[in-house]
């Protein structure tokens, strides 16, 4: 049987980065992670699976909207890990005011006091993890 996995964003930026972890036991080994630079046309996806490394190409475009970006991601992920195996799915909030200090739970709630936070940080990606396609990424 295979063991659940747990998938971890830091969009910050200028880079989105990821990890995905193998859960056994309540225990979180990582198994691999990845980075995708948006200073980069067309972007691509540094994958290191250890021992291995790979650069994947993505041909989504850029924008402040990285739902087709993360679509393409979780599609390319497929081919290495069993995706229908993901049991979360992490975001770091680095500016998370007094309200985030520890781990929560997104729901409606949460991503509506992280839009507010928008206005004390505009240009952290963070922001966007509230739009309607990553609240679909979050329940596929």
């Amino acid at each position: 049987m295979s063991n659940d996995i747990l998938l971890t964003f830091n969009a910050g930026s200028s880079t989105l980065k990821l990890g995905v972890f193998s859960i056994s036991d309540n225990v979180a080994r990582r198994i691999g992670k990845g980075l995708i630079d948006f200073r980069r046309t067309p972007p691509m996806l540094q994958f290191i699976e250890d021992p291995s490394a790979e650069d994947i190409m993505l041909d989504a475009p850029i924008s402040d909207d990285l739902h087709e970006i993360l679509d393409q991601t979780i599609n390319r992920l497929a081919s290495r890990f069993e995706v229908d195996r993901i049991i979360a799915v992490g975001h770091r909030v680095v500016h998370g005011g007094e309200r985030f200090e520890g781990p929560v739970l997104i729901d409606d709630a949460t991503l509506d006091e992280i839009g507010i936070l928008e206005l004390c940080v505009p240009k952290i990606r963070f922001c966007n993890i509230g739009d309607e396609g990553h609240r679909e990424l979050a329940v596929t």
